[in-house]
């Protein structure tokens, strides 16, 4: 053969194995979106948290231009469900505001003193203006907008010597329960130094409560790692904005890290917030960072930052009669 011929049948040889090469490689199917989810969930409900969180919530805004930040700190009991913020952020604990009235609110694990004046005058329901840049921030870091569904049972001991594990919290099953979101599949994307599913959420009823817009999953843990919700906390302009939440690991427990609002929050003319975020900084020394029994604190606002029940597990039918 000669070196044209060489040279010719090579050519149609390298074309052959070039076409044979795209036509024999399968286009890989897309991840399954709900299988995610599921593991997700999964994941979460095997997550141990500790006992007891000391922590600071920082709430930060801008207002006419002019950068606001208030710091509350507060206590989180994971196995009660217990949650306790002090009502006075430390910038006012460092200029105390003096209202002109009180109001007493028996608590749980102590009493609270609702807009009590320096003097405690016995005059009532007549506090002067806020002083905070929002209300109090009574929020769990933990909190997963409606994921959590309730804490799983304790495990009897199989035998001699053998503990239980303790109850940890359930974030449910797409399987078994009523759908609570349809689950599309958006991309794997880079997220930090890790790689995640980019997952996108639409409820089907109840957008108010079912607030998942968008999950960022880890493709090794199945932890969260970020959500966009579509509303936050319990009544108010936030309800209103969408918010990212982004998540960190705390020694197996997955906590917020913070909360960004996209809107402004407007509460009316003279009082809008722009870039507000609300982030969660906890304590590495605990006993060092009490929140008071006693704590001194002004009536409920329009504005204090509630969380809803984190439980969206619908109530289960009454029984049937007899």
């Amino acid at each position: 053969m000669t070196d044209v011929g060489q040279r010719v049948a090579a050519g149609v040889m390298a074309i052959a194995l070039c076409g044979a090469s795209h036509a024999t490689v399968p286009l890989a199917p897309p991840p399954d979106a709900d299988a995610i989810f599921s593991r997700a969930r999964d994941a979460a409900s095997t997550q141990h948290c500790p006992a007891r969180l000391e922590y600071v919530i920082a709430v930060a805004a801008e207002i006419n231009g002019h950068a606001v930040q208030n710091h509350f700190r507060a206590t989180y009991l994971y196995d009660l469900d217990y949650l306790h913020v002090a009502a006075l952020s430390e910038e006012e604990e460092r200029s105390p505001h003096v209202p002109h009235g009180a109001n007493i609110v028996v608590a749980p694990f102590g009493v609270t003193l609702i807009g009590l004046s320096r003097a405690l005058t016995a005059k009532f329901n007549h506090a002067g203006p806020p002083p905070e840049l929002l209300g109090v921030p009574e929020l769990e870091p933990s909190y997963t907008f409606g994921l959590t569904r309730g804490r799983a049972p304790e495990v009897a001991p199989q035998s001699a010597g053998v503990q239980s594990p303790s109850p940890l919290r359930l974030i449910g099953s797409t399987g078994a329960r009523t759908r609570d979101y349809d689950v599309q599949f958006v991309a794997v994307e880079k997220y930090g130094s890790a790689e995640a599913y980019h997952l996108r959420l639409t409820p089907v009823r109840d957008p108010t409560r079912y607030r998942l817009r968008e999950l960022w999953v880890d493709v090794d843990s199945y932890a969260v790692l970020q959500a966009v919700t579509q509303g936050n906390f319990s009544d108010g302009p936030p309800t209103r904005s969408k918010w990212r939440t982004t998540y960190h690991d705390l020694n197996g427990c997955r906590v917020i890290d913070r909360e960004v609002a996209f809107e402004t929050l407007a509460y009316g003319r003279d009082r809008a917030y722009q870039k507000t975020t609300i982030s969660f900084h906890i304590i590495d020394d605990p006993a060092a960072y009490r929140v008071p029994v006693v704590t001194f604190r002004r009536p409920l606002r329009d504005d204090d930052l509630v969380e809803p029940d984190d439980d969206t597990t619908p109530s289960p039918p009454p029984p049937a009669p007899p």
